[in-house]
């Protein structure tokens, strides 16, 4: 059976995805033509290029250094699409995904997303609020992180400073109030659970943990305590009060994760270019 690049995409997405099904959504096909089509390879190669384990499939010896070969001919695919994006209205096309928090992803969506569609009209965009849990390389893909150090061989570009603030419901004591706090089960020493343990009374209590500024700002406006909010968030909702003033009371760097080698693709760079011009207007109050 001769392989084609249909090929070599099932073969990443399946190394990318770890699984079968997982790799079926990313590539939207059945997820018995991923199985049909990768023992095709399988037998026209006459090698094992996945085995199975407890955590889903992972590449062979044959696989792993097969991959790295898929790659470049996914690199090269891309060059030469985009080489014919210059000739075409509307410049660079494809799939672009972008991981990040969701309150982020939201704030995107509401100030960034229409101009950009509107610019790169053949360009599309996939939110995720998950971190990727396999290397993404040659995919092009972003991610938006604060504290989260960079994986698989990306390279972190800082975009701005985001500065926070401590919120409560407007008319409630704040020193009545418990704390609602930001807390990642995989990363629990994060800036915001430093600024609770050094600011924290004796009696003070934490007792509502969320894994999303959207979560805080929500249980903060419900009155269930009060919290530190990226001041995007707390200065335009006007049932909150900032029990310190309107000014900073911390301040988190947000980070753009990409892979070295995606940087040269077009469309990742149309959406590195916007995100670092719509700075200001997306993350500052």
């Amino acid at each position: 059976m001769p392989l084609n690049w249909d090929d070599l995409k099932i073969l990443l997405a399946v190394a990318r995805g770890g699984s079968l099904s997982r790799a079926a959504i990313m590539l939207e096909v059945d997820q018995s033509t991923i199985s049909r089509r990768l023992s095709g390879m399988e037998v026209a190669l006459d090698t094992v290029l996945f085995k199975r384990s407890k955590t889903g499939l992972q590449a062979s010896d044959a696989g792993e250094r097969l991959l790295p070969l898929a790659e470049a001919v996914e690199q090269a695919v891309d060059v030469f699409v985009e080489g014919a994006s210059d000739e075409r209205p509307g410049g660079p096309s494809g799939l672009v995904r972008i991981f990040g928090n969701a309150w982020i992803l939201n704030r995107l969506s509401e100030r960034v997303l229409p101009n950009f569609l509107a610019q790169y009209p053949n360009v599309d965009v996939r939110l995720l609020t998950q971190a990727p849990t396999s290397p993404v390389r040659s995919d092009a893909t972003v991610s938006l992180w604060f504290e989260a150090p960079p994986k698989h061989g990306d390279t972190a570009l800082r975009l701005g400073d985001v500065p926070f603030a401590l919120y409560a419901l407007k008319g409630r004591d704040p020193d009545a109030l418990d704390w609602v706090s930001f807390y990642d089960e995989d990363a629990p020493d994060r800036a915001p659970v430093r600024y609770w343990n050094r600011h924290r009374g004796d009696a003070d209590k934490l007792r509502v943990t969320v894994t999303d500024a959207g979560l805080i700002l929500a249980s903060v406006r419900s009155g269930a305590g009060k919290g530190l909010l990226p001041m995007c968030l707390g200065e335009q909702d006007t049932t909150l009060q900032a029990i310190d003033g309107p000014k900073s009371q911390l301040t988190r760097s947000l980070h753009l994760h990409v892979h070295p080698d995606t940087l040269k693709v077009r469309r990742v760079e149309a959406v590195v270019a916007t995100l670092r011009e719509q700075f200001e207007q997306v993350f500052l109050p």
